[in-house]
């Protein structure tokens, strides 16, 4: 989730097509499948396992907002893991 988070720090055009698109290559530069990552990035977003396409809800939540509950949230995780 930290290489994710680095690649949407990167993105400048934010909308959902965008999102999706650099999600897709990030699944296919990394040779994993979707579960793997959708999920997590869900969680970390919106706290919850199901839902509308979490691109539009990243879109709809704006780049500053998505990363900082990214950032939020997978430092809590790492934390809880740690112990």
């Amino acid at each position: 989730m930290r290489e994710w988070t680095a690649i949407i720090e990167n993105i400048n055009t934010f909308d959902a097509e965008t999102i999706e698109k650099e999600f897709k290559a990030y699944l296919e530069q990394k040779g994993t499948g979707i579960g793997k990552v959708l999920q997590p990035f869900r969680l970390v977003l919106t706290g919850k396992g199901m839902g509308p396409s979490m691109f539009e809800i990243a879109t709809l939540l704006g780049k500053e907002e998505t990363l900082k509950r990214m950032q939020v949230n997978l430092s809590t995780i790492e934390k809880i893991k740690g112990k």
